[in-house]
């Protein structure tokens, strides 16, 4: 089994972010990559709580979470979120821990280490 890692240079634009990770996914699978890993906060890493507050959005509203599921669908390999920040319902901030609890809820299946391939969903 081959697998990639993506040493990603996350930053506070969680859009630069995802196409960051969408475009790591690409070349995972281009290269023959079943599994991509990618560090912890993936999706948005900001000193700046106020600021990163506004960026942030609940599980199923979150915009670099969709964007890697469709890329993992499109290029059929899974992927490895280290970590995503999310806002969670009670508008508390969380590390994806939300969907390592919930995984039989979650759109995509994943397991409790945030595994997701998309062409797996239910």
């Amino acid at each position: 089994m081959k697998a990639a890692l993506f040493q990603a240079r996350t930053g506070i634009d969680p859009a630069r972010n995802a196409a960051g990770l969408t475009a790591a996914i690409g070349e995972a699978a281009a290269g023959g990559a079943m599994i991509l890993f990618t560090p912890e906060m993936s999706g948005l890493l900001d000193r700046d709580r106020a600021r990163a507050e506004a960026s942030l959005h609940e599980e199923g509203d979150d915009p670099v979470l969709a964007a890697v599921r469709e890329a993992a669908a499109a290029s059929g390999i899974w992927v490895h979120l280290g970590s995503l920040a999310l806002k969670r319902a009670d508008g508390r901030l969380a590390c994806d821990s939300s969907c390592q609890k919930r995984v039989s809820t979650c759109p995509v299946r994943a397991s409790p280490c945030s595994f997701w391939k998309a062409s797996t969903a239910s």
